[in-house]
């Protein structure tokens, strides 16, 4: 649903991602691009206190290559009162996104050698014994698929775009520069698991697990898709009261 901007707190953010060394894009990267910028930003709504986000692409810049996005969180104003962060959630969002684009860098698809929580702020040390320090929510990064699959197809796109270009991103407070080789580290997404799906079909133990659902039933009767370890599992749902609320697009995915 549409937030109504009259009964509703508003904050924004806005930042531009440059493709430094060329002043042409071809459409179908650009819409690649500014699809998987999308999916991380709501990915990085889900950890700020939003009822909902948007984010918008402002303009399309000439001489290298600038697209200009705002970052809109809403929320109930009865909130802030409880909770003054509030007011400074789209930057928080747009901060977590910073953050998940130089985990992927820093690490190159690599587990972290070490990670270090302190004060909502998270310091991650590679294998190279490298460290750098990143908004908490950014780490979920790592074990997000999805997110960190987004990241790749974004590094991909620059790198085919123009092989030895560079991506700037404009923050409110911060210019982050990714050279042609940070770009090539992005484009791999995170190492996962070898656990293979029989291993987990025979195991008489339960296993709890986030899954990330990959395709509904749409069909009555059929299977959900749901994503595990970046593989692919089929199964039923047997939770009648889920299921019709599901039919009624109550649930929220």
């Amino acid at each position: 649903m549409k937030p109504n901007d009259d009964n509703m707190f508003k904050s924004t953010s806005n930042f531009i991602l440059t493709l430094n060394g060329s002043n042409e894009i071809d459409a179908l990267y650009l819409s690649e691009i500014i699809n998987n910028t999308a999916k991380l930003a709501l990915f990085a709504s889900s950890e700020v206190s939003a009822s909902s986000t948007s984010l918008r692409v402002q303009a399309l810049q000439a001489g290298s290559f600038e697209i200009a996005f705002q970052a809109a969180c809403f929320a109930i104003p009865s909130l802030i009162l409880t909770n003054p962060e509030i007011l400074k959630m789209a930057k928080a969002q747009v901060d977590i996104i910073k953050g998940y684009l130089d985990i992927q860098k820093h690490l190159g698809g690599k587990n972290p050698k070490k990670v270090e929580h302190n004060n909502g702020r998270t310091i991650i040390i590679n294998g190279k014994d490298q460290r750098i320090e990143t908004p908490s929510a950014s780490v979920n990064v790592i074990n997000n698929y999805y997110a960190s699959e987004s990241i790749a197809h974004i590094a991909k796109c620059v790198a085919n775009n123009n092989p030895n270009g560079e991506l700037i991103l404009n923050t409110e407070d911060t210019v982050t520069t990714y050279s042609s080789e940070d770009i090539q580290r992005m484009a791999i997404p995170f190492e996962r698991e070898k656990e293979s799906i029989d291993e987990i079909e025979n195991d008489t133990d339960t296993i709890r697990a986030t899954l990330y659902i990959q395709s509904p039933d749409v069909l009555k009767g059929s299977q959900w898709k749901f994503r595990y370890m970046n593989r692919t599992i089929r199964a039923k749902i047997l939770d009648i009261q889920f299921l019709k609320k599901s039919e009624c697009r109550i649930n929220i995915f």
